[in-house]
């Protein structure tokens, strides 16, 4: 399982260096310093734009500074840090719920993840949204084996996710985690149960009736749909 501090050829290594120049390819009125919304000793903070809902919900991640895998493997003593800046993101854009989704890796033979680098997705929900209460069903109808997660101390540092590591005897795989609040889903891989890469984003497209942008393949008119989106977050920088 890589766990260093820099990966050469990776987008989020390296002060986000890759990932800043596609973003500002995409929208080239977003410069590093723009997109950069916050940032903490061992995480940064960032404006994403291709939300998978449409309106004033916006869409952040959070990405680890060393080159983890996931945040089940994320050091304990790192949690802290992903409570003070999720709960900066809620109070940046005044999030009554907020939905946090990961693709987290263990091995990169499946795809599981688009950036082979922990990612936290952070979307910001209106008041009375409720996207985790159909999941479940729609994990069903792709033939995807979950389990449900509740009773989570309010952003807390996933220590959960670490737990059911343990509790597949110290194998460690490839999963997906979808939290709304203090309820969750996990999906776990097997070899008869390959998890895709954007679930979650494609399944919250789904709930919400709305185009998914895939950012692999987004051009012309989704990108300017997605650059409309921006224009409404409530984004400055703020480093904590």
């Amino acid at each position: 399982m890589p766990n260093q501090e820099i990966e050469h050829d990776c987008l989020f290594c390296n002060k986000l260096t890759g990932h800043v120049e596609n973003v500002t390819e995409w929208f080239p009125e977003f410069k590093g310093s723009a997109l950069l919304v916050a940032k903490s000793p061992h995480f940064y903070m960032t404006l994403e734009g291709f939300s998978p809902l449409p309106g004033k919900h916006p869409y952040y991640l959070l990405v680890p500074k060393p080159h983890l895998t996931g945040f089940a493997y994320v050091p304990q003593s790192f949690g802290a840090e992903t409570n003070e800046l999720v709960q900066f993101a809620k109070d940046l854009t005044g999030a009554q719920s907020m939905v946090m989704i990961e693709n987290g890796a263990y091995t990169n033979g499946h795809k599981v993840q688009s950036v082979y680098h922990a990612h936290k997705h952070l979307i910001a929900l209106s008041e009375g949204m409720n996207l985790i209460g159909y999941m479940p069903e729609l994990l069903k109808a792709r033939g995807l084996n979950f389990i449900q997660l509740s009773r989570m101390g309010e952003f807390d540092d996933f220590s959960i996710v670490s737990a059911l590591r343990r509790r597949l005897n110290g194998h460690p795989a490839n999963y997906a985690f979808f939290r709304q609040d203090n309820c969750g889903l996990l999906v776990v891989s097997s070899p008869d149960n390959n998890i895709p890469s954007q679930l979650f984003k494609g399944l919250v497209a789904q709930v919400a009736q709305t185009h998914f942008f895939d950012w692999k393949t987004a051009e012309g008119e989704e990108l300017d749909s997605c650059r409309a989106r921006l224009a409404e977050y409530p984004h400055r920088d703020l480093i904590i």
